[in-house]
């Protein structure tokens, strides 16, 4: 099949799959509705696991190339210390996170997307489309149609794809009004640490940007449920900064502003014949904890590899396996936010206390700690119960060991004992001898073009290969 993969939506979810993609070297083409890539920070840190899905095309390293690690959260009360969550894990070669705003982010993926030959076409909108069992038909707004075998949604919140199939967006709006700024300051906060303060005056978050720079997010009223339509100013921030936060920063410049109505939404189903959705089209939430960028990443990840085996003959069985591995982090994620958002909205100040207090007894317990610190870099997200992971298969290839720098420029990678004559479908298998990984997992290990492990032990790798080899790749 030699037409492209269309995929609407330029920013850090579709330019995502278009990398995934062009790494099997499946045509592709990538559409936006913008005249140019974002100037703004927006999402503001890359966590670990999305370092590791995109680390065998850009090692995780770019990203860390000039930009803050982070290290800590600390929660404040009252201007007490009074909890924090250590996030340097020093054992392992990937960080748990970087603090990278988003613009550079999507710069890292346009440079390495330009270097496959593919660029972004902008100010062109998806108007509409039909498909059948062959393909999916687009109208675009350049006046062209074209004619698709597969069409991924990675067009955000407001999604035409997803308007236009007619999908309920289920889920709620959550009570509550936040600001949020990013502005320059006169002094320097803590390299990598995030600070999350409560005061009778409401809950600041803080970030470092960069040097000199800082986001801010704060709750502009509990009992709003509409946004105001006038964005915070320099001198509305000094205030937040004054009345919520006792850090003494004093703000100098405002690089932007917004305002936000927390929406904890997702679609049932992320597959629809040949139209798939992706990121903000399929799943929104608070960004606390900041998830969402990282998880619609991953979830472009997850699509590209096995759209690539698709579309070079496997069987689209393999498909649905992107809804039954996606949808349950998706899942997941929400509910981790929504408590994430309910615990720092609570309005009585003597629950607050006893709030602050329950955090500082149990983050005293470096198992909570470890806890808390997985779960926010994604570390605990697996596969283990999908139909593509055997015999312990279905977590991350683990970054502490030196050799997962080994799967760097492979689609999909074997470590094993002695060398075996075999295949990852349609897509090119790289095997290494290596008796320390085989030693470390107990057996040879296989391991998909996302990073995950498929399946482990000798018995179970010829299995997988055997099985979806024929029943899935090869239809």
């Amino acid at each position: 099949m030699n037409k492209e993969i269309l995929i609407v939506g330029g920013g850090p979810v579709g330019l995502t799959a278009a990398l995934m993609l062009a790494r099997h070297d499946v045509p592709v083409r990538i559409i936006d509705q913008n005249d140019a890539p974002t100037t703004l920070s927006k999402a503001l840190i890359v966590w670990k696991r999305t370092l590791q899905s995109l680390d065998p095309v850009i090692p995780w390293e770019t990203f860390a190339d000039g930009f803050i690690r982070a290290r800590r959260m600390k929660f404040i009360h009252a201007g007490h210390e009074t909890a924090f969550i250590n996030l340097q894990e020093t054992e392992h070669n990937v960080p748990s996170g970087i603090l990278i705003p988003q613009s550079e982010t999507e710069s890292i993926l346009l440079n390495k997307l330009h270097a496959s030959g593919i660029e972004v076409e902008r100010n062109t909108k998806l108007v509409s489309f039909t498909q059948n069992d062959e393909e999916v038909v687009c109208k675009l707004s350049i006046g062209e149609t074209i004619h698709t075998p597969f069409l991924i949604g990675c067009d955000g919140a407001h999604s035409t794809i997803r308007h236009t199939l007619n999908v309920p967006f289920l889920g709620d709006t959550l009570k509550g009004l936040w600001d949020l700024a990013d502005v320059s300051i006169d002094s320097e906060t803590e390299d990598g640490v995030m600070y999350t303060e409560n005061t009778d005056a409401g809950t600041v978050a803080i970030f470092r940007v960069s040097k000199g720079r800082i986001r801010i997010i704060s709750d502009a009223g509990k009992d709003k449920t509409e946004k105001t339509g006038i964005n915070p100013t320099l001198s509305d921030v000094q205030h937040i900064l004054d009345t919520q936060s006792s850090l003494g920063l004093q703000a100098t410049h405002l690089h932007w502003s917004g305002e936000y109505i927390t929406n904890q939404r997702q679609v049932k189903s992320y597959v629809h014949g040949r139209v798939f959705i992706a990121g903000d089209a399929a799943h929104v939430h608070s960004p606390a904890g900041g998830q969402g960028m990282n998880l619609g990443m991953q979830d472009a990840c997850n699509i590209a590899w096995k759209l690539a085996c698709v579309a070079k003959g496997s069987s689209k069985e393999l498909l649905e396996t992107y809804q039954e591995e996606r949808h349950p982090i998706g899942e997941q994620v929400l509910a981790f936010t929504r408590k994430l958002v309910n615990n720092q909205s609570i309005d009585n100040p003597f629950l607050r206390i006893v709030n602050e207090l329950k955090l500082r007894v149990m983050l005293n317990f470096s198992a909570v700690q470890h806890k808390l610190a997985s779960v926010l870099c994604e570390d605990v997200m697996h596969y283990r119960d999908s139909p593509l992971s055997l015999n312990g298969g279905g977590g991350i290839f683990p970054d502490e060991l030196e050799e997962y720098k080994d799967l760097r420029g492979n689609e999909a990678t074997l470590f094993c004992k002695e060398r075996r004559t075999c295949s990852f479908g349609p897509l090119p298998l790289t095997e290494i001898i290596n008796d320390t990984v085989v030693s470390h997992f107990g057996g040879d290990v296989l391991v998909r073009p996302d990073g995950y492990v498929a399946a482990v032990g000798s018995d179970a790798v010829h299995s997988w290969l055997t099985r979806f080899k024929c029943q899935k790749f090869e239809g």
